[in-house]
Order: structure tokens, then sequence, then C-alpha cells
């Protein structure tokens, strides 16, 4: 366990979960810069090797 008190294969999967989810209501909500953003920030947590 890290300083976040969860595992690191724990926090990058549920890093990706939210990206995914946030993204998807931004989209819903017409906000695609934001959709981009949520985005990324999953597609960066995917290549995380832990």
């Amino acid at each position: 366990m890290g300083a976040t008190g969860f595992a690191p294969r724990r926090l990058r999967d549920w890093l990706i979960a939210w990206s995914a989810l946030s993204s998807t209501w931004f989209e819903l909500d017409e906000r695609p810069e934001r959709a981009a953003s949520a985005a990324r920030i999953g597609e960066v947590a995917a290549g995380l090797a832990v």
C-alpha cells in the first residue's frame, strides 16, 4: 500500500473506471474538452505498470 492507502493496482483500476464514467458524463453534457481530459487520465493510468 502506498501513501493513498490503496494498493497501486486498485488505485490504477479506480482511476480508469472514474475516467470512463466522467468522460461519458461530460460528453452527455456536451463538454467535449472535459471529456477528452478525463479520457486522457484513464489512458495514462492504463499505461502504468503496477
